[in-house]
């Protein structure tokens, strides 16, 4: 996809309101995921049903101790985390010094006293 990506009206458009293509709506999210948008390209991949992107995202908001992009890309697959996975992101979200997102993860995964959490930069 050579052109620019849509801006926020026009994103909405393409998912909502337009009758857009499965294909379409995958080029669109990996587009935004070559950009280093994320959350953009979960949205076109939900919209499109595209279980590979999703799946990757999830596995990225993991490895990333991305706690919210994570809870994000288990609701787009229509699935829940075990308190195991949950452990493991919040593990993998304080070993980056995500110290919010690790204190969610690690509530989701039943510790009962996660780390204190202070507000992501």
């Amino acid at each position: 996809m050579a052109r620019q990506l849509p801006d926020y009206r026009e994103k909405q458009k393409i998912l909502y309101i337009d009758k857009t293509p499965k294909a379409k709506l995958v080029e669109y999210g990996d587009a935004f995921l070559k950009e280093g948008r994320v959350f953009d390209a979960l949205e076109f991949y939900g919209r499109a049903g595209h279980e590979e992107g999703l799946w990757a995202i999830l596995a990225r908001a993991r490895d990333e101790g991305d706690a919210m992009l994570y809870q994000q890309a288990l609701k787009a697959l229509g699935r829940e985390a075990d308190g195991a996975e949950w452990r493991e992101v919040a593990r993998r979200a304080e070993a980056r010094g995500k110290l919010t997102f690790g204190r969610f993860a690690a509530e989701r995964g039943g510790v009962e006293k996660p780390p204190a959490g202070r507000p992501q930069g």
